[in-house]
């Protein structure tokens, strides 16, 4: 997902993955599966087959770590700013719709060049660099094919905007 916004001077585009659900709405998948779950293995263990309840227990342990897992890449998050100067790259992890960078990158504006690399493997996705100077960052791995492509277009169109000012 890429949300834009265009500022007195220059542009901001914020990149997240798109969330198939919140956490909130992964605790309460977790909560009905692991009730039905352990009802299950509760009605085997009075019959008698006690090897049931730790097995039970892994597999939610599991669930619960896949879980956690795909909640965390899903906050995800990078801001590419655009100015009369610079382009700045920053990536982390949003909370509460705030970016907490991890990663910051700088680069001067005239400089600045757009790489779309397409791989060998045709089930490989194209990779999209900014960089300048012969350092490179990708930007938007997590994005769909075709977003990549048209945030590879906006962003030429707001450097060459910004170019012509």
């Amino acid at each position: 997902m890429v949300l834009k916004t265009d500022k007195p001077i220059g542009y901001e585009a914020v990149l997240r993955p798109n969330r198939s659900s919140s956490w909130k709405e992964s605790m309460i998948f977790l909560s009905i599966i692991s009730a039905l779950a352990l009802i299950v293995a509760i009605v085997f263990l009075v019959l008698g087959f006690w090897m049931i309840l730790p097995f039970t227990g892994l597999e939610l342990l599991l669930l619960a770590t896949c879980l956690f897992v795909v909640a965390r890449e899903g906050q995800r998050c990078q801001v590419i700013s655009i100015n009369e100067k610079s382009l700045k790259i920053a990536k982390g992890w949003s909370r509460n719709d705030k970016l907490g960078p991890e990663e910051e990158y700088e680069f001067p504006l005239a400089w600045v060049r757009l790489i779309i690399e397409t791989s060998n493997k045709r089930w490989y996705p194209d990779k999209l660099l900014i960089g300048s100077s012969g350092k490179f960052v990708e930007v938007g791995e997590f994005l769909p094919e075709n977003e990549r492509k048209d945030l590879a277009e906006m962003l030429k169109s707001w450097l060459a905007n910004v170019a012509r000012k």
